[in-house]
This record gives structure tokens, sequence and C-alpha cells, in this order.
């Protein structure tokens, strides 16, 4: 999503008191169509209109806007975005998901230089070197979804060399901290999440689970949106649906902790109780005793790095026809 661009470059650094913004701003409606197709509506609320900061900040903080769209200023390609939807009446009643962007199109009649649009971010609230608050969500996410695929993982394992675990406990309990290739794992299903659900982010998804369930707390719809997408997407035999009201998401056919994690002896040794030789003097089950042989000694992601398990997914379990965003 790109402005017009301006030719001529400004000399001008941003004094508060003095500075004109020139701005546009487009509000994007998205919504689930009948068939489970997005559709995308847009409309443009300003055209080149001249702000103060103090209009520039009630116009950000009224909206919603909160992240910018690139890590580093580029002028003409920088805008500023919401990353959640608008918690008004059409989308509680309708499903109807809007979204904000705001593009500074010139500072004081003049294109807007890398360093004006860095303070400029920095008044807003916002940075253009730090992650928004769409990124962290993100990585909230992701980071809790690596745990529950770890610990999948690791039961599975375990079930696999005829290992069940402490009678009653819960594997977070005494399972060994979450490995780098969990967030792997984590990453990947993100991308098939957003890959199935025709390239809404999974921010977005989640604000579809919070818009259905107003009633959890931020921090708790997103911990449970985390658990259950990633124990869903592998076919466990729980869900969101379980204990939450649902909303529209789709799920790939097919994904498996187990297949992305090769859960190694370095962190089955760390169970209570574990104890891999005996389990081999024991195991009778040949099955058992090939996923004994198999079992690596250091945790592992499970394929060869020239080959990419995410993309073939991506590729084989995308709807055909995508709407672009």
């Amino acid at each position: 999503m790109k402005a017009p661009e301006k030719n001529n470059e400004a000399t001008n650094d941003i004094e508060e008191n003095e500075v004109t913004y020139t701005v546009n701003l487009l509000m994007e409606k998205r919504t689930i169509d009948e068939d489970g197709e997005l559709e995308v509506e847009e409309e443009k609320l300003m055209d080149c209109e001249d702000l103060d900061l103090d209009q520039l900040k009630k116009l950000v903080r009224d909206k919603g806007i909160n992240t910018p769209t690139t890590k580093a200023p580029m002028p003409g390609m920088t805008f500023f975005s919401s990353s959640m939807p608008d918690e008004n009446r059409d989308y509680f009643e309708k499903g109807i998901e809007s979204f904000h962007h705001l593009w500074i199109m010139e500072i004081n009649g003049s294109r807007p230089t890398e360093a004006q649009l860095r303070e400029t971010a920095e008044a807003l609230g916002m940075s253009l070197q730090e992650q928004g608050p769409e990124e962290r969500w993100r990585e909230s996410i992701k980071e809790r979804m690596a745990r529950t695929l770890f610990l999948c993982a690791i039961a599975d394992q375990s079930e696999a060399l005829g290992y069940s675990g402490p009678a009653g406990g819960d594997w977070d309990d005494f399972a060994p901290e979450t490995r780098e290739v969990a967030g792997r794992a984590a990453d990947g299903l993100i991308r098939v999440m957003e890959a199935v659900n025709h390239g809404a982010r999974i921010t977005q998804l989640f604000a579809r689970a919070r818009r259905e369930n107003p009633d959890l707390t931020f921090e708790k719809a997103l911990e449970d949106f985390a658990h259950y997408t990633a124990m869903q997407a592998q076919g466990h035999g729980v869900s969101w649906d379980d204990n939450h009201e649902p909303f529209d998401m789709d799920y790939p056919i097919y994904f498996s902790a187990s297949d992305l994690i090769l859960v190694g002896r370095d962190d089955l040794d760390q169970l209570p109780g574990f104890d891999f030789e005996a389990l081999k003097i024991e195991a009778e089950d040949s099955a058992v005793v090939e996923a004994l042989d198999a079992t690596p000694e250091k945790t592992q992601w499970g394929f060869s790095e020239d080959y990419d398990p995410i993309a073939n997914m991506i590729e084989r379990y995308t709807p055909a026809s995508e709407p672009s965003l």
C-alpha cells in the first residue's frame, strides 16, 4: 500500500509549535462472506488535509493508530496503521473489521525527511526502530504457541517410548524449558494459519476471538488463543470452542509438532522418573524399540535445512483463490 509520492524535499526540522502536517487517512473494512471469502473495501477519509501536532495526536488516538508499517523511516513508503479493528457496532454486530492507515504526505509543505518521520513517530508515541504493538502481540502468540507445540512433541515422543509421565501431572509443570526449534515450529504454524485464512494476520485472527469473547482479559484471551490454536491445528481433542464463544477461523488439513520437533535425550532425561536405558531393556513392542533407537541425543529440527516443510504445507493447504489484502 503506497501513497502518491511528492517530489520536493524538506529542509525543515520538526519544531512542535510551528509544524503543519499534510495527511491522508484511509479506512479499510474487512468482512468474510457466506462462502468464507475475504472481502475488502477501502474509503478515503482525509485527502491532503492539514493538521497541527495536537490535531494529529488526537486523530491517531481516536483511530487507534499505533503501528508504523516499516521498522526504518522511508519517505513515501512508511505509513501508520491501527493494528486492531475498531470495536464499534459494526464490529460486534456484523463482524466488520475496520482498520485505519495514515500517511504523512508533507511536513510544512515539503516531503518529510527520514529524520522528520522518525521524530513524528516518536511524538505520536510510536517508534521506527522498535517493535510496535502488533509485532509484540505476534511474538507473544508465537511464544505461547511454541510452549504448547513443545509439550505436545514431548508427550508424543514419551508415549512412543513407553513413558507416560507422573500420574495426574501437568506436562507444563515438569517438562524442560522450551527449545528454540519449538519457536521455529510456532513461527511456521503462524505462517500456515495466515495462509489458510486468506492472508489475515495472526493478530487479526486473535482480534476476531476477542470480539466474540469481550469478557476475557487481554492476557487470558491471548494465552488461550495461542494454546487452543496450536492444539486444534494438530487435531487434538480440545478446542477454543470448548470453553469460549466461537469465531471464524480455518485450520490446516494437517500439522504436527512431532514432525517438526525431534525431542532428544537431553530433554527426555529431565523428565521425572524417565530412564532411557531401563526403557530399552523393558521394551518389547517393535515400534517402541524403533522409536528408542531413533531418538537423537539432542532435541533438533525434524527436517534437513535444504527442505522447508512449512512452505510445502502452505502450498498444499492454501485455498486456491486468495483475495489480496
